[in-house]
């Protein structure tokens, strides 16, 4: 159960009236179909393309309508979209796109990559929504302008950027459970500014969650392990804040830096039945992400523009495993802390020529280098405890693609385009027994390294249906 509230400055209320056929003099024209008017009922709805749904996008308004505070909640509103859970102890949310998931399905803001060398394992939990204009899913065919790794399609999330010489938004929400007892809250706020030439805003959200509860006939079988009502371990905490200033000089160019953080922490329920393994009493005190960008859009000419990103984001995050559910200890040989760091920088170009009122050709090149460290600490007594050495893995991601769209028709056009992606592996550094070495003493050494390159080619036809057609007649 939710109780929302919002205070919006600037805001109005739109009053949707229900047309109805008439006659010249004002009474009720028949209804040619046949119907009982007398036997139907009226339903006010906004009209399609209101609430902002469809099979590619889904828009700020139908966020805030269906209040999907997070990621996930909100990309199951797409048909072809569905989220779901890990598994097990990670208690990751995870997004399939017809079936693809993360690791053929990147995830970008504002078209920059969000990318975790080690494992890509990205909890789209963890992603509020509070500042995003809309949500783009490409379902199997992404443009090979857009970089490598989208096999399956790809997911955007577009922030906002004010739209009023006053933009201010404040906005809040009360979460109850099923016995109408407090279970958290999430709020946000934005203000901001667009003038002639220039905009400016910063935003703010955080959303908590204090748990969630079991269905009212859950019976505990092992009390140990959860015995019903608010789910153990089910808390979350995740706060966010973007800023942008942009510059436009004219209609046609767009010069913006943007800043982004975001914090998050969560923990991981405990499995309800099982007594067989060893239960995994893990927390994640901390799953940070910061970004900085520049995005630049430039017309050259009449016929030409070319686009521009750069970019540096950070991601730091901790695991730590607990003796037992009172998350204080850590002696027993599964305790652990097991930290990441992560860096990655790079940038894009992409030139777009309008060889023709029917033809473009489209020309990007992606460079990203990404840097990860880790370095485990054990706490068990009846080993050797201590931390591991840092260990560091780090690679150079390059791809250079080539498109061309043309229009064959006024309602049908031919999209083929090809890229060449390689990635330049430098170092890939663990810590234990070498690879053949079994038995021997642990120590810090180099997998070999081994780098890769491929080639991608796709083509696409559309035909957008022309508002002439109708439904073929059906003989009675």
């Amino acid at each position: 159960m939710r109780i929302l509230f919002a205070a919006a400055l600037l805001a109005g209320i739109a009053l949707v009236p229900v047309a109805q056929a008439q006659t010249t003099d004002g009474t009720p024209a028949a209804d040619p179909s046949g119907r009982f008017s007398l036997g139907q009922i009226i339903v006010t709805a906004p009209r399609p393309g209101g609430a902002g749904i469809d099979a590619q996008t889904l828009s700020s308004d139908a966020i805030y309508t269906f209040n999907r505070t997070a990621l996930d909640d909100a990309v199951n509103l797409m048909p072809g979209v569905a989220a779901g859970n890990s598994g097990g102890t990670r208690n990751e949310r995870l997004v399939f796109v017809r079936g693809f998931d993360r690791f053929q399905v990147p995830l970008s803001i504002d078209g920059i990559r969000v990318y975790l060398p080690a494992d890509n394992r990205l909890d789209y939990g963890r992603f509020l929504t509070a500042d995003i204009a809309e949500i783009q899913v490409a379902k199997g065919y992404a443009s090979v302008l857009d970089g490598p790794g989208a096999m399956g399609g790809a997911i955007n999330l577009v922030t906002r950027k004010p739209a009023k010489a006053l933009d201010i938004d404040v906005r809040g929400t009360i979460n109850l459970d099923n016995d109408a007892d407090y279970a958290g809250y999430s709020t946000s706020a934005m203000a901001g500014t667009r003038q002639d030439r220039w905009y400016a805003q910063a935003s703010y959200a955080r959303s908590f969650t204090d748990h969630w509860d079991l269905p009212n006939d859950f019976r505990a079988t092992v009390p140990a392990l959860e015995d019903g009502g608010a789910r153990d371990f089910s808390s979350t905490r995740d706060w966010r804040v973007n800023a942008k200033i942009g510059f436009t000089p004219n209609d046609t160019d767009e010069y913006a830096i943007s800043y982004t953080r975001q914090e998050g922490a969560k923990e991981a329920p405990l499995h309800v039945s099982d007594t067989v393994s060893t239960p995994r009493f893990w927390t994640w005190p901390s799953w940070d992400m910061e970004s900085v960008y520049f995005l630049s859009t430039t017309a050259l000419g009449d016929r030409a523009t070319l686009k521009t990103r750069a970019y540096h984001n950070s991601f730091d995050s901790i695991l730590r495993s607990f003796n037992d559910r009172d998350l204080d200890t850590q002696s027993r040989p599964y305790a652990f802390d097991s930290p990441y760091r992560d860096r990655a920088w790079g940038g894009s170009a992409q030139l777009d020529f309008r060889a023709s009122d029917t033809n473009t050709l489209r020309i990007a090149f992606h460079y990203r280098h990404d840097r990860h460290v880790e370095a485990q600490t054990s706490f068990s007594t009846t080993s050797v405890p201590g931390t591991e050495p840092e260990q560091t893995q780090t690679e150079n991601v390059f791809s250079i693609a080539l498109e061309n769209e043309l229009k064959l028709t006024p309602d049908v056009t031919f999209t083929l385009g090809g890229s060449f992606d390689w990635r330049d592996l430098k170092r890939a550094e663990e810590y234990g027994s070498p690879l053949g070495t079994s038995g021997t003493s642990a120590t810090l050494y180099n997998y070999p390294r081994r780098d890769a390159d491929t080639w991608n080619l796709q083509g696409r036809l559309d035909w957008q249906a022309s508002a002439s057609i109708r439904p073929f007649p059906i003989p009675a």
